[in-house]
């Protein structure tokens, strides 16, 4: 990237946060005016995610004058000292080594693999090749944190990009790694017989695979850096799957809250909406599935869960639960043969935010984290 002015940031700030170059001038200016007085007051000041700011102080001391050689006393002198965020490390140490470094994760029958290879390299991108993860991880020489991206060419099964999705996208450190998968035919993602994890992009081509990294790579490198950790799932509505469901949601979250109580309340509404798409949403039906986004940055936790269904009449019963009356309102509801409102009431008062959309058939569900509760992997964005 070239360097940037003064003029060029501003314009940058307006883009990213939608205010105008004046309003992101003053805010640039105010922040310079605000970390100068700090450290001039002898503070220190954090930037999280990019750096932090402070003062070195050395004494008075005895020294010489380098033309005369007499001694003299060289005053207290002060000078600014920058350290730079991990993160920011990371990111400086990749874009040196190339444009990007990725795995392809293909078997030796991979209709797709050296063409994805030839035309990845054509473009300024690293990649190793391997049949498991862990063999394309040990041809690249690279931790997982260093990678901007993990190809599944059409050679690897369901099940074994199941299991390589999963190790990836449920561990705190890695989940925001992006793994593609190339499929033709993406009925068994769109429809999978099992709870399956959403892979950030999909091609059915090398020309496509080429064509979405050059494309994404840079979205993925911002949500990487930047974002929390966000996973996106997929399943049927059969009572095993939803059952799975929920335990790779408590697997995602059970380190979010460190209170017992918060994080049973909040697990609690969370398996409550998925029960009520699952249920009400989807009937149970064979033929329609949930896509589920997990969702945690150092500020909320969050759940969004999209049914197949019709969608309901969804304002009448949350503003019953956020009244006393939601017992008689869900009493009333019985009576006509609808679904009752006491899970509304549950997960209106185990969350901080509860809002539907698309008709009622989507919900999502925020949960603040306080102070004191753990921190993910990587502190910086939002869900």
């Amino acid at each position: 990237m070239d360097n940037i002015p003064t003029s060029k940031l501003i314009e940058e700030i307006a883009r990213k946060t939608g205010l105008t170059k004046k309003a992101a001038g003053e805010a640039l200016r105010a922040m310079a005016e605000t970390i100068t007085d700090a450290l001039a007051g002898g503070g220190r000041v954090e930037l999280r995610g990019l750096a932090s700011f402070s003062v070195d102080e050395r004494a008075p001391r005895k020294g010489r004058n380098p033309r005369t050689g007499k001694p003299i006393m060289i005053p207290m002198t002060r000078r600014v000292r920058v350290r730079m965020a991990e993160a920011v490390k990371r990111r400086v140490a990749e874009e040196s080594l190339s444009t990007g470094v990725g795995i392809l994760v293909a078997g030796g029958d991979d209709p797709w693999a050296e063409e994805i290879v030839s035309r990845l390299k054509g473009i300024g991108y690293d990649v190793s090749v391997g049949p498991t993860l862990g063999d394309a991880l040990r041809v690249s020489r690279r931790r997982p944190d260093s990678l901007a991206f993990v190809l599944v060419g059409p050679s690897i099964d369901d099940i074994t990009y199941a299991t390589l999705a999963q190790s990836l996208k449920l561990s705190p450190k890695m989940s925001m790694l992006p793994v593609a998968l190339g499929r033709a035919d993406d009925s068994a993602v769109r429809k999978p017989k099992a709870v399956r994890i959403m892979p950030d992009g999909m091609f059915d081509s090398a020309e496509a695979a080429e064509r979405l990294v050059r494309d994404e790579v840079e979205r993925w490198r911002e949500e990487k850096h930047y974002f929390g950790r966000q996973v996106t799932l997929r399943s049927p509505s059969d009572e095993s799957s939803i059952e799975t469901l929920k335990f790779m949601l408590e697997e995602f979250y059970k380190e979010a809250l460190a209170d017992e109580t918060e994080t049973y309340k909040t697990l609690s509404a969370f398996r409550e909406a998925i029960d009520n798409a699952a249920n009400h949403g989807n009937g149970r039906s064979p033929v329609r599935y949930l896509t589920v986004s997990l969702m945690q940055d150092s500020k909320r936790i969050a759940l969004d869960v999209k049914d197949e269904g019709r969608g309901f009449e969804h304002e009448p019963l949350l503003e019953a639960a956020r009244q006393t009356d939601v017992a008689d309102t869900a009493r009333k509801r019985l009576v006509r043969g609808e679904a009752g409102g006491l899970g509304m009431k549950l997960m209106a008062e185990c969350t901080d935010e509860l809002r539907f959309s698309d008709g009622g058939s989507r919900v999502m569900l925020i949960k603040l984290r306080h102070a004191g509760t753990a921190t993910p992997a990587n502190p910086a964005g939002g869900a």
